[in-house]
């Protein structure tokens, strides 16, 4: 539970626990996410630190288009990270503990979800959510226009063969 520390002459930090384990702060149903994997700490106006405790696939931040692990890092609200092979910023791991919850419950809504402010989806829901979402990550920019063309292009086809449906029709 979140909690205020003194470290390394810092000031007071409210400190959060990450992990898969529901008695972390932030629970995250990923695999590659341990049961205690990291904690963030809240410096204010928008800074965090994000310390990786021992977790088996560990925490990277994105520089130069390249994932570097650390084991302490500061970051800001926006900075792309992966705990395991799970991509967050720490504005989205934040916003998971501003988001009422009830006592025990799993919170696995999408960092999409919380920034619209949309009802959690059911939990089956939200995990294959958050699988294409880990999927989409991993594909290169050309497979990601490519299938943002092809949908695109079956949406157009789609509508083509209602309105010629609808013209054959009268």
């Amino acid at each position: 539970m979140a909690r205020g520390r003194q470290a390394g002459g810092r000031s007071s930090l409210v400190t959060y626990s990450i992990g898969r384990d529901e008695g972390n702060d932030i629970v995250i149903e990923d695999l590659s996410v341990s049961r205690r994997h990291a904690q963030i700490e809240d410096l204010g106006n928008g800074q965090y630190i994000v310390i990786d405790l021992g977790s088996a696939n560990g925490c990277y931040i994105e520089q130069a288009e390249d994932w570097q692990q650390f084991a302490e890092a500061e970051v800001t609200a926006t900075e792309a990270l992966m705990l395991g092979e799970y991509r967050t910023t720490a504005r989205d791991l934040i916003r998971r503990v501003l988001k009422p919850r009830a006592p025990g419950a799993t919170v696995i809504a999408s960092a999409e979800e919380t920034q619209r402010g949309a009802a959690p989806l059911p939990a089956e829901a939200a995990l294959y959510r958050e699988t294409l979402g880990m999927v989409w990550s991993r594909l290169p920019e050309y497979q990601k226009i490519a299938s943002i063309v092809l949908a695109a292009v079956l949406g157009l086809l789609i509508v083509a063969a209602i309105v010629i449906g609808f013209l054959g029709g009268l």
